[in-house]
């Protein structure tokens, strides 16, 4: 219940008339002795007694709820952040690659290079196991090593047999020749 009285000023003190109900309520009758007693920020509570009794503040069954409940949206609020922290990299993972490709002209040289070495690394395997000796043509089979051409100044397809005869055939120290043997 909400009852509008009006403060009016007499001396050094405001007063104001208790309604007939409230009084019944407090168990004051005429001339009786009411104390105000301060709670909370703007507001005082009216009692026949010069010490408050009983009673719990107001909200305080609500004070368990609001713990588990504040309780849940931090452990919500950490999920959220992990997850955003988590696609956030993801992104800039993607995007730092692209950009790498793009404007990397060596990670291009490096992944040909990888594929020429895979397919130098097929040939050599299949060498081993009596195949063709190089990828077959639109014009078919890979022609015979042939001599040095003088106009290109290239040096002739000769299959080496190992490694050390690969090295001396590079540097010069034996004819293609001995090279075959």
């Amino acid at each position: 219940m909400a009852e509008q009285r009006k403060l009016r000023k007499v001396g050094d003190s405001y007063v104001m008339a208790v309604p007939r109900a409230v009084r019944a309520h407090l168990g004051v009758k005429h001339e009786g002795l009411l104390y105000w007693h301060l709670v909370g920020p703007r507001e005082a509570v009216l009692t026949p007694h010069p010490v408050r009794v009983g009673g719990k503040p107001l909200g305080l069954h609500l004070t368990a709820d609001l713990a588990g409940a504040r309780k849940r949206i931090e452990e919500l609020e950490g999920k959220l952040r992990g997850r955003i922290l988590s696609e956030r990299h993801e992104v800039e993972n993607a995007v730092y690659l692209q950009a790498l490709r793009f404007f990397n002209p060596t990670a291009a040289r490096v992944e040909e290079t990888y594929r020429l070495v895979q397919e130098i690394r097929e040939r050599l395997v299949q060498r081993r196991r009596g195949g063709p000796r190089g990828p077959a043509t639109a014009s078919g089979p890979p022609s015979e090593p042939g001599p040095v051409s003088e106009e290109k100044n290239e040096a002739p397809d000769v299959p080496v047999a190992s490694a050390e005869a690969a090295r001396d055939l590079i540097q010069g120290s034996t004819s293609p020749a001995t090279a075959e043997n």
